[in-house]
């Protein structure tokens, strides 16, 4: 598998890091906004600017 970073590329080829992401990616989707709200908060930033 092959992830990046924001130190670059990394390559996973055991089992157990994937595991770890799509169980972090998982608990993550618990506290992300649904899509017409996060665009509603997205405009709402922009127009700040």
């Amino acid at each position: 598998m092959h992830i990046d970073t924001v130190h670059g590329p990394a390559f996973v080829d055991s089992p157990t890091p994937p595991a770890n992401y799509r169980t972090v990616l998982g608990m993550m989707e618990g506290f992300v906004l649904p899509p017409e709200k996060s665009r509603d908060f997205m405009w709402s930033i922009a127009r700040e600017m």
